[in-house]
């Protein structure tokens, strides 16, 4: 049994040496052979943000108008807004919602900013509205890293 377990082992090995090999000749393969159209077409949002995170809701959001796909690019920028698709691969960033800056002063950056690393939509309330925690660091380990959380507002405005 022993040595069938081995011979099993190493097919299991092999194979999976195969497939990744495989998928990497498969990736490289469009470029290669002149198919450009096998990488994906990528629409860059927004430029020159200090982005660590990301929310995005593809069936439109209270942020946005209804039925409008959105993406939330959230970091150290000083204001964070979401960008809504308002016709097909055009987007425009929704400047009449913010996540705010508030913080306590054990978790301010050096240069007075919030270290927010990531947010994500969760539904903390009954509202059926999704709402906004965000995890905050601790300024290079000088601080306390937290979670805040932000709750949507009926107007679409969000409240820590």
């Amino acid at each position: 049994d022993n040595g069938s377990n081995k011979s099993s082992r190493y097919k299991q090995e092999r194979m999976k040496v195969i497939v990744v090999t495989l998928a990497t000749v498969a990736a490289f393969a469009g470029t290669v052979l002149g198919q450009e159209n096998w990488q994906p077409k990528v629409t860059v949002v927004e430029k020159g943000k200090l982005v660590h995170g990301s929310v995005s809701m593809d069936k439109g959001s209270p942020w946005c108008k209804q039925g409008e796909r959105m993406v939330w690019l959230v970091g150290h920028d000083p204001d964070d807004h979401p960008s809504c698709e308002v016709s097909a691969g055009v987007w425009r960033e929704n400047r009449g919602v913010t996540l705010p800056k508030l913080s306590d002063g054990l978790n301010r950056r050096d240069d007075g900013g919030l270290d927010r690393h990531d947010c994500k939509t969760i539904y903390a309330n009954d509202d059926n509205r999704p709402d906004i925690i965000c995890l905050i660091g601790a300024n290079k380990g000088r601080g306390i890293g937290y979670n805040e959380l932000f709750l949507t507002q009926p107007d679409g405005s969000l409240k820590k």
